[in-house]
């Protein structure tokens, strides 16, 4: 058993040590915990107060040459290269239909056959005026004849032979016109078969066998059958004005339906307008297709892709570097760490790039996007791209 001599006393030196060390570590974590957030927050501080005033950072775009070449896509409509309505000449009946909606017809070929009974009567009856005007020609022949030999002997007066030479001639402008009309009615009687222009596809028929038909061309009247021929195409689209001074006849194109893959059917300018449009400001513009397989149908929305050739390399801007006042348009240029606020002349809008003819060269650094504390002399920082970023 221990004795009660042998227990170390209360007030040891070893434990009072103890108790000043944990007093020591107890006022060491109570300063710890207040003087580290304020420590915290003064750097926070520091580094707002030094970001607000150091350099702003801004992205810039460089200025630079545009390629040679241009490649312009523009929306376009197909067309037959001839498109037509077929009328008849007069009034008649549809006696018989020789080709339908989706017949392929050459040209000269019947389409139709119509009888025209009133016509037949008017030739006739033409005719007859005819052999009528011719009778009553050989007697006036006859007479002048007579009449000249009587004034070759004094026996009929001047008057007299003046009247008789006067129906001769009279009788002769009657016989012309006779014939004028009798050629009139039978031209409107060869129209009674109702032949193809050119060769082609019929796409619609709007009459029947038996239907009353006239040559009614107008508002709201129908033709008898509508033609287009579509071994070659016309494809119709519209340049913009800033491309339109590279549009040349002859300039090769693509186009491309969608509907029909990928495949790109080649063609070149046959025509344009030479006229912008005042509306739209484009310039319209006409290819034409070889269509020998019938693959592209008229009516057809598609694609026109055209390569255009500028006569230099033209300095290009990005278009949200632009700063449009009413001075004119002016771009933020870096140099030295500094904006030089520089006034420059446009040229033509390519969209998400502008062509610039003077004020800038090449590989000036633009800032994209500048705002209103981007002023001139003002210091900035360059941004680093992203590619550098993740280097």
């Amino acid at each position: 058993m221990t004795s009660p001599g042998d227990l170390p006393p209360n007030g040891s030196p070893k434990s009072g040590r103890y108790v000043v060390i944990g007093f020591i570590i107890v006022i060491l974590l109570l300063l710890l915990s207040g003087i580290l957030p304020r420590l915290t927050r003064q750097q926070r501080v520091v580094a707002e107060a030094a970001e607000v005033t150091a350099a702003p950072m801004v992205t810039v775009s460089a200025a630079h040459l545009g390629d040679p070449t241009n490649v312009l896509a523009l929306p376009a409509t197909l067309y037959g290269l001839h498109e037509t309505g077929l009328y008849v000449r007069t009034t008649g009946y549809v006696r018989s239909l020789r080709a339908d909606m989706g017949s392929r017809v050459r040209a000269g070929d019947t389409l139709a056959v119509v009888e025209m009974p009133e016509l037949d009567q008017e030739l006739n009856q033409a005719r007859a005026t005819l052999a009528q005007i011719m009778a009553n020609g050989e007697l006036t022949r006859s007479t002048l004849d007579r009449w000249n030999k009587m004034m070759a002997q004094g026996a009929a007066t001047q008057q007299e032979f003046d009247e008789k030479q006067a129906a001769f001639h009279a009788n002769q402008a009657g016989q012309a016109s006779a014939r004028a009309n009798i050629e009139r009615l039978t031209e409107l009687k060869r129209f009674g078969n109702l032949v193809a222009p050119f060769g082609g596809v019929v796409t619609a028929r709007n009459v029947d066998v038996g239907a009353l038909v006239s040559p009614t061309v107008g508002t709201g009247a129908r033709p008898l059958f509508s033609l287009v021929q579509v071994d070659t195409m016309r494809v119709v689209t519209s340049v913009p004005q800033n491309a339109a001074p590279d549009v040349k006849v002859g300039l090769d194109a693509e186009i491309f339906v969608q509907e029909l893959g990928g495949a790109a059917f080649h063609g070149k300018v046959t025509r344009t307008a030479q006229s912008l449009d005042l509306a739209t400001r484009t310039l319209l513009t006409e290819i034409q297709v070889v269509n020998r397989d019938g693959r592209l149908l008229p009516g057809m929305f598609g694609q026109v892709r055209l390569e255009l050739t500028r006569g230099q390399r033209s300095l290009l801007v990005s278009a949200n570097t632009l700063i449009i006042r009413s001075t004119g348009a002016l771009v933020a240029v870096v140099r030295d760490g500094k904006v030089h606020m520089t006034k420059i002349t446009l040229g033509r809008d390519y969209g998400q790039e502008v062509e610039v003819m003077s004020g800038l060269s090449a590989g000036d650094q633009l800032i994209v996007n500048p705002g209103d504390d981007i002023a001139d002399g003002v210091s900035v920082r360059i941004a680093a791209p992203p590619d550098s970023v993740k280097a």
